[in-house]
């Protein structure tokens, strides 16, 4: 590993821990709520989760990606008001996020961890707790084409939350050639801009014109980001990416509201 790439992971290690430092106290005082739910304290844990999530993506952390994204989808659920959290559901939780901040910790090793037990306690969560017309939205996915014959996608399950929220669904493009290596900037600054825009609900990487990361520097590498945000206007998203106009449209082909 590069110097460089180890200065990147030694920072993702350290905003993921600052994230989630008070993750066991705050799904204790959730618990504590019960039905009565605390939503602003459920959306803090859920941004925590999820930003470990968005900036796991962009370096390759998969692992702690696939528990991360486990648990952000049952805080979803939870601040949706789809699902009360129970002792049980809180204990289960809080086992999955005791492992993230393990895999966390230590990071190297994390992409040869299975992860699949805690997951499955997630996903049991869901099954278990949930209505069938929650379930059945989750597993509908609804694809957002990027403009260039590819898709992302997301749940409508997903989707349905986003609009209640009032949110917009745009999809970023950027390079992370001319638009990170080429500025100076890391994988992680620009997960930070996308993070101060909305919610990051879906990403695709595709390397253009040869090469790779390690060897061969390509061309081009287009990433294509899916964000759920607040914002109508597509300047202002493309200013709080930090990327041009151009790199910004509103996403289509999404089933009405």
């Amino acid at each position: 590993m590069s110097l460089e790439n180890q200065e990147i992971i030694t920072e993702f290690v350290l905003e993921s821990q600052a994230h989630l430092a008070d993750i066991e106290h705050q799904l204790r005082a959730i618990e504590a709520g019960g039905a009565n739910l605390d939503v602003d304290l459920v959306n803090t844990v859920f941004r925590a989760v999820h930003s470990v999530k968005g900036a796991s993506g962009f370096i390759g952390l998969t692992t702690i990606g696939a528990l991360a994204h486990a648990l952000e989808n049952v805080l979803n659920l939870m601040r949706n008001h789809d699902l009360v959290p129970t002792h049980e559901i809180i204990d289960t939780l809080l086992r999955a996020a005791d492992a993230l901040r393990g895999l966390i910790a230590d990071v190297g090793q994390s992409n040869d961890v299975d992860p699949a037990a805690h997951v499955a306690a997630l996903q049991g969560i869901i099954a278990g707790h949930t209505a069938p017309a929650v379930q059945a939205s989750l597993q509908q996915t609804v694809l957002v084409p990027t403009g260039t014959g590819e898709s992302l996608q997301i749940s409508a399950h997903t989707l349905a939350v986003q609009q209640q929220l009032g949110h917009r669904l745009h999809v970023v493009e950027c390079d992370l050639i001319s638009d990170i290596q080429d500025k100076g900037r890391t994988p992680l600054a620009l997960v930070r801009d996308l993070l101060s825009v909305g919610e990051l609900l879906d990403s695709r990487l595709c390397c253009e014109d040869g090469g790779d990361l390690d060897h061969n520097m390509p061309g081009a590498m287009r990433f294509a980001v899916l964000i759920a945000t607040g914002l109508d206007d597509v300047g202002l998203v493309a200013q709080g990416c930090d990327v041009s106009v151009d790199r910004v449209r509103p996403a289509t082909g999404l089933p009405p509201t």
